[in-house]
């Protein structure tokens, strides 16, 4: 009788993937060239100035590039450009449609605060009119002054955001960190101090936070951001 031939037992599992992994590589190949394009594509947009040129000429680049996964990594290597490109730009704030919810509610908010100030002052003055006519009683003008120039502060404020707009505050990590400063420093100053700040300090921080969500809010509803940072608010740039 001859040799007998060895028989080698077929591992049917790894065949079935190695079969269906096969198929994905086909399947993948032929769709990484969309892929490579819709990265390129998603980056021009974002850019400000020129992304037609920039869409094109990188298009251009990656159909050059040969084979399928090169085309991928060709248009990821566009990344770095990209971000480039957007510090570089000068920014614009130029207004666009909506703003920020958040915002428009706590100028509301703020707009209310200063509505019972003024509702305050109109009563003081009306009591006190009746005063003076019903009584010899001097009148304290030095408190009523004070209080109708904290009403004017307060309309300028809530309702022209004080005529001016910095925009390093709402467009600059620096601008942004300074205000969150403003906004929290008594939940930094409770646990390193062991006690609450003093009473004129806390009153400080609440008239800090009307001056900084009526300024903000007012900007925000005039002069809308299109992205928000980590910490501040950055917008598109121009065309240019």
């Amino acid at each position: 009788m001859g040799p007998r031939c060895a028989v080698r037992e077929v591992n049917w599992p790894e065949l079935l993937i190695a079969w269906v992994l096969g198929m994905v590589a086909v399947e993948l190949g032929g769709w990484l060239p969309r892929v490579a394009a819709w990265i390129v594509r998603r980056l021009a947009r974002n850019l400000p100035a020129r992304a037609s040129r920039r869409e094109a000429e990188w298009l251009d680049a990656v159909e050059e590039t040969p084979g399928q996964w090169s085309k991928v990594i060709r248009a990821l290597g566009f990344v770095p450009a990209a971000i480039a490109i957007q510090r570089a730009a000068p920014r614009s704030l130029a207004p666009v449609p909506g703003g920020s919810r958040g915002m428009r509610l706590l100028l509301r908010l703020t707009r209310a605060q200063a509505m019972l100030v003024f509702v305050l002052v109109g009563f003081l003055d009306v009591s006190w009119v009746l005063v003076g006519a019903l009584s010899t009683s001097p009148v304290p003008l030095g408190g009523l002054l004070g209080l109708h120039l904290l009403a004017a502060f307060l309309y300028a404020l809530n309702w022209r955001g004080l005529g001016v707009d910095w925009p390093w505050l709402r467009t600059s990590p620096q601008g942004a960190a300074l205000m969150l400063a403003l906004a929290l420093w008594p939940f930094i100053y409770v646990p390193l101090v062991g006690e609450a700040p003093p009473t004129w300090a806390g009153a400080a921080w609440f008239a800090t936070l009307h001056v900084l969500w009526a300024w903000e809010g007012y900007w925000d509803g005039r002069r809308p951001l299109v992205k928000r940072g980590v910490l501040g608010w950055k917008s598109n740039s121009a065309g240019g």
